[in-house]
């Protein structure tokens, strides 16, 4: 059985200990293969610019993760034995397709919510958020 945790942020040194499903399967943040990765993060992000996705370095797994976390796409649940899933919320989930709504990330810049490809009009301040969020994680 898993609950919720209340932290919006995955912290770095967790990441060890935090899985994510793919294919059936539950992956490692940091052992699963750059390619498991990078398809599984794709279902939530749109564009990835600044990053070696032939790698996906443990740094850029977090960070991108976090930015996932604080669009509110994906949300953690703490497992057995101190260990944490992430897991798509329940509005995500429920929705019919997975390309309804993703994120476009510069791992340098920005991060615009967008659906379908094309960005998503609001009135900034959700985009202005993010973009605050990323410059936290990036410095």
């Amino acid at each position: 059985m898993s609950k919720q945790v209340s932290t919006p942020y995955l912290a770095l040194r967790t990441t060890a200990v935090t899985s994510f499903p793919w294919q059936s399967k539950e992956h490692n943040v940091r052992q699963a293969p750059a390619n498991v990765f990078d398809a599984w993060i794709r279902q939530y992000v749109e564009k990835i610019s600044n990053v070696d996705t032939s790698v996906w370095e443990k740094f850029h797994r977090w960070q991108i993760i976090n930015t996932v976390l604080e669009a509110g796409l994906l949300t953690i649940a703490e497992g057995e034995n101190g260990t944490f899933k992430l897991q798509e919320t329940r509005s995500r989930a429920e929705k019919s397709s997975p390309a309804e709504e993703k994120s476009s990330v510069d791992m340098q810049t920005e991060v615009k919510p967008s659906t379908s490809g094309a960005e998503l009009q609001t009135s900034g301040d959700s985009t202005d958020t993010i973009n605050e969020i990323v410059n936290v994680f990036l410095g």
